[in-house]
């Protein structure tokens, strides 16, 4: 398979403190919700804090497999090495077994799906010789996108000393991976069948989504994670009426029935936002912002009109309009030299203080010369020069006489 390069953008907005409010209770102690449209965190709780991922650790696994699997259907053999210690460390698996003949692809999706360990491990051997150089690449590929605050000891996620991360780091990954066409069809896949036909996998969302009668289908894509240290987590991916949000949770707590409270917390966050919050434009091509006035042509004024896509912002649906300004600065007086394609000034919109756009501002028609207005402008300096010309003139007369 081609090996996939990306160049990962830095998230300039990522530390901000969010101006969108969350006003529902929530389980999990780390959140992170990030508008992918806007390329915006809209609220964060403890994203910058350590914390335990559990098995969205295989979000990154799955990732590092496919920048170094060539042939995604090559079949390869499963040996016991695969299965050792599994039962003991009480590892979620796929299902798959000793000496069964599976494809790499099975293995992503036996990674991803129903988050198995079996499948993870697989990878890990079969394409570096053992874990440890795998988790070495998974750690190269975090100094590759320039995190600092995350490392893997293993391609499971299971508690050991020395795995860290934050939720910040996780957004950065899961942007990078989002690029990755394979890995989001395998992301929003909700059940794969393996080659040979022995296994069905299912999501564990589809799990949850079946045993507590929950209805998912707002989520698109997920992967959900669980140990005694990081409580219940999911990373997820939703969109709805033109918007698309990526929500991390992790630390939801975990009681005795089980409860998805990590599925639970992404539903109502999803629905709040998907319900009290939209897009709206708040500039269009070619809108008029403002007039000034001219000198020595014939139009008075004119007026100066915003050029470029229409501008739409995330806010809430009862937003108070007054709590947007548009800040103008114009640069020079307009004369009918000023060029309609030179911009004449320069525009920031704002909401509650925060800049959410800068822009410029152009005439909207051509300005033309007026001689009647250059000589009013320019009015007492002509009689200064009539009168000077007369006195000249005058005397040159007496002089000749």
């Amino acid at each position: 398979m081609k090996k996939y390069f990306f160049i990962v953008i830095t998230i300039l907005l990522l530390f901000k403190t969010s101006v969108f409010a969350l006003e529902i209770e929530t389980e999990s102690e780390n959140i992170l919700l990030y508008n992918l449209k806007d390329e915006k965190v809209i609220y964060q709780k403890n994203s910058d804090e350590n914390t335990k991922i559990a098995s969205l650790t295989k979000i990154v696994t799955v990732l590092v497999a496919l920048e170094n699997i060539e042939d995604i259907n090559e079949k390869i053999v499963l040996t016991e090495e695969v299965f050792e210690g599994l039962i003991e460390a009480d590892a979620s698996v796929a299902g798959f077994k000793v000496g069964e003949i599976v494809t790499y692809e099975d293995l992503l999706y036996g990674t991803l799906l129903p988050s198995g360990a079996d499948a993870s491990i697989a990878l890990a051997i079969n394409l570096f010789g053992n874990e440890r150089k795998f988790v070495q690449e998974m750690n190269n590929l975090m100094i590759k996108l320039n995190i600092k605050n995350t490392y893997f000891t293993n391609t499971s996620g299971l508690d050991e000393d020395g795995q860290k991360a934050t939720l910040n780091d996780l957004l950065t990954i899961f942007l990078y991976a989002f690029k990755n066409d394979k890995f989001m069809e395998i992301f929003n896949s909700s059940s794969y069948t393996t080659y040979n036909g022995r296994l069905d996998l299912k999501s564990t969302l589809s799990y949850y989504e079946r045993v507590y009668s929950l209805d998912t289908k707002i989520i698109k894509g997920s992967k959900t994670g669980f140990t005694n240290l990081a409580g219940l987590c999911l990373l997820s991916y939703a969109d709805f009426d033109n918007m698309e949000l990526v929500l991390i949770t992790t630390n939801a707590p975990v009681n005795e029935q089980h409860f998805p409270y990590n599925v639970t917390d992404a539903l109502n966050i999803y629905n709040y936002y998907f319900n009290n919050y939209s897009y709206f434009t708040l500039l269009n091509n070619n809108q008029v912002l403002t007039s000034v006035q001219t000198k020595y042509s014939k139009e008075k004024e004119v007026n100066l009109i915003y050029k470029g896509f229409d501008f739409k912002y995330f806010l809430p649906k009862d937003y108070d309009k007054n709590e947007i300004e548009f800040e103008i600065d114009i640069h020079d007086n307009l004369t009918f030299n000023t060029r309609a394609e030179k911009s004449v000034a320069s525009l920031v919109v704002k909401y509650q203080d925060d800049k959410i756009f800068t822009g410029d501002l152009y005439l909207e028609n051509k300005i033309n010369f007026s001689v009647i207005r250059f000589v009013i402008y320019y009015k007492y300096i002509f009689i200064g020069l009539v009168i000077i010309l007369i006195i000249y003139f005058k005397q040159k007369k007496l002089t000749f006489s």
